[in-house]
């Protein structure tokens, strides 16, 4: 970003700053051919992190809605603290940690799943210190982030639950942990209307989001009675391509006759095939159009194509062709 502003005052360039998820989401649109002043559609975007459009709070599990020159945020997952900063990413227990304490009091944790294998190994570590972090926010920034709770469910079922190797570990060997069978029986129980719960309250601000404490709930008891990692697995898979699609729904029904029809799916979870092809189907049984990537990347790696639209649809609706105010992101 530095460079680029010396550029700009150098050359006298205009500088347009684009929102990461935003970028995303025009990445998407932009694959898919949807033209410049289409109507609004919904983006969901599911990643580990990034700067959200008010320059300030991370984002990594948000739904968006818009086109390539404005979107506005318009639900989220809830967030939880990114103990240690970027070392949550790096060392999954953290994760794992900082969701359950957002759900339950560490008494409760002790007393419903203390003889749950993973709750024993939290137990080891410095709790008294996580807890002071929590509570003062030091060290613990906080993020609405996609990636964050992969990482939280693979330490729950022992993978990567010390530390990951390279990004996305824990969540590729969460998702490659599903197996066929694993699956075919999460669907015959989501048929049944028997899902790890996601409800959808909202924050204070009014903003809707994803609750996991359902969720959480249920997966750790299945981990106390002996469940299949597989079918853990794939009940969290399945459970979160519902709430997706179910928030989606909702906030349908919110805007009533002005809302999209429309879903573009972007971010590095979706590279993910078992939460892509159970969201799509979800999404679809909504009765959405579902846009997705086949050439440019999900992940970061389709930036650049997603600025660069989003750019040129602000300059094209420019009355002097000059761009607009730079707005909130980290991305240039």
């Amino acid at each position: 970003a530095a460079h680029a502003f010396a550029i700009a005052a150098e050359t006298g360039a205009t500088i347009e700053r684009v929102a990461h998820h935003h970028a995303h989401f025009a990445a998407c649109l932009g694959e898919n051919g949807v033209p410049l002043g289409a109507p609004a559609m919904f983006g969901l975007v599911l990643d580990g992190t990034g700067v959200g459009l008010d320059d300030t709070s991370s984002w990594g599990a948000e739904l968006l809605v818009g086109g390539y020159a404005e979107v506005r945020r318009v639900a989220t997952l809830k967030p939880i603290a990114l103990l240690g900063g970027d070392r949550a990413a790096r060392e999954p227990w953290r994760c794992l940690y900082a969701h359950l304490r957002a759900e339950m009091a560490w008494g409760e944790l002790l007393a419903n799943f203390g003889d749950v294998d993973v709750i024993a190994r939290l137990r080891a570590k410095p709790v008294e210190l996580l807890d002071q972090m929590l509570a003062g926010g030091v060290g613990a920034p906080r993020a609405s982030s996609g990636g964050r709770l992969f990482d939280a469910v693979a330490a729950a079922l022992d993978l990567c639950f010390e530390a990951q190797d390279h990004e996305a570990q824990a969540a590729t060997m969460l998702e490659s942990l599903v197996t066929d069978a694993a699956l075919a029986q999460a669907l015959q129980e989501r048929e049944a209307d028997e899902v790890y719960p996601l409800s959808v309250p909202t924050l204070a601000g009014g903003l809707p989001y994803i609750e996991p404490l359902g969720l959480w709930r249920a997966l750790l008891g299945d981990l106390a009675t002996g469940v299949a990692p597989s079918l853990v697995a794939a009940r969290f898979h399945v459970a979160l391509g519902l709430g997706l699609a179910k928030l989606c729904a909702r906030q349908a029904e919110v805007l009533g006759d002005a809302a999209p029809r429309q879903v573009a799916l972007s971010g590095g979870c979706f590279q993910n095939a078992v939460l892509h092809t159970r969201t799509t189907a979800e999404l679809e049984r909504c009765g959405f159009e579902v846009l997705s990537h086949a050439e440019v990347p999900t992940h970061d790696g389709g930036l650049a194509f997603g600025q660069a639209l989003v750019a040129l649809a602000r300059i094209a609706r420019s009355p002097c062709g000059g761009g607009e105010p730079p707005r909130g992101g980290e991305d240039i």
